[in-house]
């Protein structure tokens, strides 16, 4: 499954993604959603009608103790919602309505949750109101027509193969201009001249790619909110796709913890400020961020600036104030904000609105105080 997602992530997250899944043994009900979801039983799990798996949800991993291996079967029933980063031990069952928030782990199966709840943290707890997405026709959040069907399949094919292509074209100028490099120069010198070759023919045309695209098909990222069925939600996530296939591996990646990766994010539309420390490559909607002077961003911790929720893309800033710190495997949520000199623990969760005081230090899914280390 790591392979697929490696080889395959452009199609993940499309409606292309469904039937290579239920080819594997998944039972997927219709108009269910799965994006980035990891550690896959697929005999094992099954995915209610209308149901939505977001990025990186740990499904059902098998256990091993006591010199066995344990397996058992994982549910999510009709509407259920897995969130970013959440896991289902195996065993779960989801049930219809529910909600499972960002960076938060699922009852245990004695405690299943009841239909239309929703909870969060780790351990979890349940949240007694949250704001509902409304005033959305049904066929922009479940029943879309052919049309829509139509025009997001082709979306998402574009997504899927453009980028590919990309790297195709750079393959064939590259293999051309070494093919002439050796019988004009040498090997010695065709080989030393290979960096400017990636440079110029990968790294620089796939940030110069990444960006035109944003800025033609989305323009400036402004807090919003989009159905799942609309053409703002596929622009969007093509964007993202195109940064996460093409201009991540071949550049971004390469230049994470460098000053030259605030350079890639600023033409990509982030307010960065002086001197910021970015050991992450993970930001969607842009032009929804802003980094003070001296602040630190971790490994694998972002300032993730849309949320589904009900179907609906909900779109936020993401505020993180001078020498700020997002500790490893952290994530803010829309509407967040980290003051001056405030902290951000490993592994935990900034929710929707909430504003870390200047100077102080909070960590846990939900979080709270701790001394500064």
């Amino acid at each position: 499954m790591d392979l697929a997602l490696d080889v395959l992530h452009p199609v993940f997250a499309t409606l292309y993604i469904v039937p290579f899944l239920r080819a594997l043994g998944t039972k997927i009900g219709k108009r269910a959603e799965v994006s980035t979801a990891r550690s896959v039983n697929f005999g094992l799990l099954e995915i209610g009608e209308e149901s939505f798996v977001a990025d990186a949800v740990i499904m059902g991993e098998g256990v091993i103790k006591n010199n066995q291996v344990t397996l058992k079967k994982t549910k999510l029933e009709a509407r259920a919602f897995a969130g970013n980063a959440s896991v289902l031990p195996q065993g779960t069952t989801l049930a219809s309505g529910t909600l499972l928030g960002v960076l938060s782990i699922a009852p245990p199966p004695d405690t299943q949750m009841a239909n239309n709840s929703s909870c969060f943290g780790s351990p979890p707890v349940l949240m007694p109101n949250r704001q509902r997405a409304e005033g959305h026709e049904d066929s922009l959040l479940f029943r879309p027509s052919a049309g829509r069907i139509a025009a997001r399949l082709l979306i998402e094919g574009l997504r899927i193969v453009v980028p590919r292509a990309v790297i195709i074209f750079g393959l064939g100028f590259g293999l051309q201009l070494a093919h002439d490099g050796y019988h004009k120069i040498g090997a010695v010198y065709t080989l030393l001249m290979l960096p400017l070759f990636y440079v110029v023919l990968f790294a620089a045309p796939a940030l110069l790619f990444t960006a035109l695209l944003k800025w033609l098909l989305v323009g400036q990222y402004k807090p919003a909110e989009w159905p799942l069925w609309s053409l703002n939600v596929w622009l969007s996530e093509a964007v993202t796709s195109t940064w996460e296939t093409l201009c991540e591996p071949l550049l971004a990646a390469q230049l994470v913890g460098t000053p030259y990766i605030n350079m890639c994010f600023r033409l990509m539309g982030v307010t960065i400020g002086s001197r910021v420390t970015m050991l992450s490559s993970d930001i969607t909607e842009y032009d929804c961020v802003t980094i003070g002077d001296e602040a630190n961003i971790n490994r694998a911790c972002g300032a993730q600036t849309h949320l589904f929720e009900d179907r609906v893309m909900k779109v936020g800033n993401v505020k993180l104030g001078n020498r700020a710190c997002l500790k490893p495997f952290s994530v803010c949520l829309p509407g967040s904000t980290i003051e001056d000199e405030g902290q951000l623990g490993s592994l935990s969760l900034l929710m929707k609105g909430e504003v870390l005081p200047r100077g102080t230090a909070w960590e846990g899914a939900p979080v709270v105080p701790r001394a500064r280390r």
